[in-house]
């Protein structure tokens, strides 16, 4: 309540004795010497006896663990319990203690209970001036089990706080005391000379105390023989006030189409010391409606009022509404702003077609395009067809996934990504933490050229490096406390997801199995789709890779300036995440095999053939020379990649722990148009059950890769997942590019994987105004069937380039008018023709 006591924990189990035996006991207790004297009902007492239990006694100790109402013969005498219960230390926790000149404090840190469901942390503090204070910090568990209350030896008087019952509550304190918090004095003692008085001063504490009678009794006592002792009753009424404020007093609802609805949130704040009464919202306007959340607010609380805009007409809004109530300065003002925006409101009749056409004719259908319910004129643009939708494999189902701890998987032993909430780009209260770090950089900071607009604007992710020898999981845990703090995550090691060197084989037979060339007859790609290669770098100087290499077009080399604002200099070739330079040289040939398959310089008398013939792709490398690297130099390749539009980006790699940060970056770059192809990993597992990051991540974006070998089987070493894992791809022996001019054969889920994004840059090529969700549904929805690969992903299949391309912008059914515009009210009829001259008997879906 108002006059009670403010929380403030201070952890002593770093600080403080630790009652080892007492530890490790179920029912126990152990005794411990106060350098002061506390009187609790007249006994005074120099030591306390701890129980395991949750309670403390004084003159003997007790074993009992069980519980009642106060006062009570069931329950030991001379107890002060800030949680009775049946407490099991010996299941996990430890108690401890810490004595000053004038306080005995005693925590129970992270205590089970009995049945090994509740985990508490509390603390109970005695003064020398008999004051008691029970905090309460984490009690994660049913706090209804316990007592909480102090009785005197014969446990005939007492004082009973809660049983029972909800009132104890984490990040609370409670304080007992005969001294009340609102009447209090500086002087505590003095000589009245003969014949004369004096004059000791009170202070009444009323500002935050509830409307209310209160009173109180002054005991005064000194060496009069006949009057040794006098009481001065005290009584103090406080006055009802009654105030509300609105936080904001302003909404601004902005532009909004006629007819719908937007509606937010007004917090109505009780300023004064008792309860309102709220009555209703007058707008005068019905397009502006006010709902409450309760009718009732009291002293020190507040309350919802959800206001919600729903234009009729189009135009400008401003009214001030009137929030009623009995409080004082009733009616409270609500200024209220918003604009209709006149819209259109096409629909097509009928929105679905069947058609039954003989193989070699055409026929044509009307559709109406109607805009009867429009306020506005509407426009309209056939921009082409789609295969029937993927969407349910596009959007996973739920999986199976484990819960483990993040700090099991591999991660830097002295680094914690740290995510910050909304408008906060640093610690709140970094000192008062008891931690030390280091904020080494932020994370993500690649600018879109031009705007200068941050790729992952709104994050606001740190780098964080330790500075002394505790644990990684404790320093998380303190800065999780920060009140501007999101999250705060471990640093995963990530690798790339390649097996060791075949022979060097003769052919590549992974083309002919995924129907290359018959590809390559349609597009065989454009060098206006650039794919980033998120990996160890690139060798951009090898033979077969020139004239595929992407060169930043707003840099000038060498010039050590910062061109095009993206945040780097002179990043001609791309970057290097993992030595922070401007030199993405491959010193591993993972990323320079992966680019072979992607995009090699094919039909140039030179080593192999890529799948997209002309794609240029930009080296990203945040994985070193050994084929490592961590989840923030993930972070900074992804933004980068976002920052410069690139439509594809291959990521064979992956590993760590489950990161919302890297999630969210990823989730970022699906709002650029970005495809992000991504191993599904070697370890062989099913990913529902163990996932493998980044792949399992629930990003829409997100297209995951088996591996298949020759004959069409799920490769030995291949991860796998009915609803993780989206497609295989051949990666078993694939022949390409190493650095200097070489060539091997590699496998894993790193090899099939750049045969999806190399399919993907053709499909770009093809439709540049295609959506990342467009491409993975075209993908995946043409694979060639496997029925081995049933119940192990979701579509159940082998990479087949050319029936995706097969699928981009059919010709077989033309609209005409291809564009127009349709009056509000009004309706237009649009021609549908379907033409079979090319097409086989069978069943087509868009």
């Amino acid at each position: 309540d108002a006059t009670g006591p403010k929380h403030q924990w201070i952890d002593i189990s770093k600080t403080g004795k630790r009652l080892d035996t007492l530890s490790k006991t179920d029912d126990g207790y152990a005794r411990v010497a106060m350098p002061f004297s506390i009187e609790l009902y007249g006994e005074k007492f120099n030591s306390a006896y701890i129980s395991s239990n949750g309670y403390v006694t004084f003159d003997k100790g007790s074993n009992e663990h069980g519980h009642f109402p106060l006062p009570s013969s069931m329950m030991p005498g001379n107890l002060v319990a800030p949680f009775a219960m049946d407490l099991t230390p010996n299941r996990g926790g430890d108690i401890y203690y810490k004595t000053s000149q004038d306080e005995l404090l005693i925590q129970w840190n992270m205590v089970k209970d009995f049945a090994g469901l509740g985990e508490f942390t509390f603390q109970a503090s005695l003064n020398k001036n008999g004051t008691i204070y029970f905090h309460y910090e984490k009690m994660n568990g049913r706090v209804d089990r316990a007592t909480t209350g102090i009785q005197n030896k014969t446990a005939d008087v007492g004082l009973l706080v809660a049983y029972n019952n909800k009132q104890v509550v984490s990040d609370s304190t409670i304080r007992v005391s005969t001294s009340p918090r609102w009447l209090t004095s500086s002087v505590h003692n003095g000589v009245v000379a003969a014949d004369k008085t004096s004059v000791v001063p009170f202070t009444v504490m009323s500002s935050e105390m509830p409307a209310g009678k209160y009173m109180a009794t002054l005991t005064i006592s000194g060496n009069d023989p006949l009057n040794p002792e006098d009481e001065v009753p005290v009584t103090l009424v406080v006055i009802p006030t009654k105030k509300i404020i609105l936080e904001p007093a302003t909404l601004n609802f902005g532009s909004v189409l006629v007819g719908e609805k937007v509606s937010k949130i007004v917090k109505v704040r009780n300023l004064g010391n008792t309860k309102i009464d709220l009555s209703k919202l007058e707008s005068g306007m019905n397009v502006f409606t006010g709902t409450l959340s309760t009718q009732k607010i009291e002293a020190g609380k507040s309350t919802d009022l959800k206001v919600e805009f729903t234009p009729q007409n189009a135009g400008s809004l401003r009214v001030n509404a009137k929030l009623l109530s009995n409080a004082d300065n009733s009616p409270t003002l609500l200024t209220l702003i918003g604009k209709g925006l006149a819209s259109p409101a096409l629909t097509l009749n009928p929105d679905k077609l069947m058609l039954t056409v003989q193989a070699g004719q055409k026929t044509t259908k009307v559709v109406q395009m109607g805009n009867i319910k429009g306020k506005a004129t509407g426009t309209y643009e056939y921009m082409g067809i789609r295969t029937k939708s993927f969407a349910s494999k596009i959007n996973p189902a739920q999986s199976t996934e484990k819960t483990v701890d993040p700090y099991l998987a591999n991660h830097h032993a002295d680094r914690l990504i740290v995510g910050f909430k909304d408008g906060h780009t640093t610690f709140a209260n970094l000192a008062g933490l008891n931690t030390s770090v280091t904020l080494e950089r932020t994370l993500g900071k690649a600018r879109t050229p031009g705007s200068g607009k941050l790729a992952l604007e709104g994050m606001n992710i740190s780098l964080v490096k330790t500075n002394g020898n505790e644990s990684l999981k404790s320093v998380a845990e303190k800065l999780s406390r920060d009140p501007a703090v999101a999250y705060v995550e471990p640093d995963y090691i990530v690798n790339r997801t390649a097996n060791t060197n075949d022979p060097l084989l003769s052919q590549q037979w992974a083309l002919p199995k995924i129907k290359a060339a018959e590809a390559w007859k349609m597009t065989k790609g454009s060098h206006t789709v650039s794919v980033a290669i998120i990996d160890t770098g690139i060798d951009y100087r090898h033979p077969d890779l020139q004239g595929n290499i992407w060169k930043n077009p707003g840099e000038i080399a060498d010039n050590g300036k910062d061109d095009d604002g993206n945040g780097y200099i002179d990043d001609i070739y791309g970057w290097d995440f993992s030595n922070n330079d401007n030199d993405p040289m491959d010193g591993h040939g993972h990323g320079t095999h992966v680019a072979g398959s992607i995009a090699a310089a094919t039909n140039n008398g030179k080593l192999i053939a890529g799948v997209a013939w002309h794609t240029k792709m930009a080296g990203l490398k945040f994985l070193s020379d050994s084929g490592r690297g961590s989840t923030s130099g993930a972070i900074d390749a992804v933004a980068y990649s976002a920052a410069m539009g690139f439509k594809v980006s291959n990521n064979s790699w992956g590993g760590g722990g489950k990161s919302l940060a890297l999630k969210a970056a990823i989730e970022k770059a699906a709002k650029t148009g970005q495809l992000f192809c991504a191993s599904a990993g070697n370890s062989r597992h099913d990913n529902d059950r163990s996932p493998h990051y980044p792949s399992s991540y629930d990003c829409e974006n997100i297209i995951s890769v088996a591996a298949s070998d020759i004959s069409d089987r799920l490769a030995s070493f291949s991860c796998y997942g009915k609803n993780s894992v989206d497609l295989a791809a051949p990666g078993v022996r694939i022949l390409s590019l190493l650095p200097n001019n070489k060539t091997a054969s590699w496998s894993g889920t790193s090899m099939a994987t750049p045969h999806v994004a190399g399919a993907a840059a053709l499909i770009f090529s093809v439709n540049p105004n295609a959506g990342y969700a467009e491409v993975k549904e075209l993908i995946m929805s043409s694979v060639d069937p496997v029925k081995a690969f049933e119940g192990k992903m979701m579509a159940a299949g082998r990479l087949n380039v050319a029936k995706s391309l097969g699928s981009v912008n059919s010709t077989w059914i033309t609209v005409s008018p291809n564009k127009g515009t349709v009056l509000a009210g009004s309706s237009t009829n649009l021609n549908f023709t379907i033409d079979a001259t090319d097409l086989k008997a069978g069943k087509k879906e868009v």
